[in-house]
């Protein structure tokens, strides 16, 4: 998942680790789409090493994902 809270970008995996950094409700969640070829063995490596090399080239957050579904992230 990404997360994005007063313009800082943060990516992880939805064990809700992230949510242990915020006070307050974050400004965006993003569920990553997985791609084709993802494999499930390591998806840091996987999924969110290649995000974010592209989030830091200044992609858009959504650009990887939909709106994350409601509930608790």
């Amino acid at each position: 998942m990404a997360v994005k809270h007063r313009d800082h970008l943060f990516l992880g995996p939805n064990n809700g680790v992230l949510s242990l950094l915020f006070e307050e409700e974050p400004g965006i969640k993003v569920q990553l789409a997985e791609t084709p070829g993802t494999g499930r063995t390591f998806p840091t490596l996987d999924i969110l090493a290649p995000v974010a090399a592209k989030l830091a080239s200044g992609a858009a957050v959504h650009d990887f994902g939909g709106p994350w579904p409601n509930g608790n992230a």
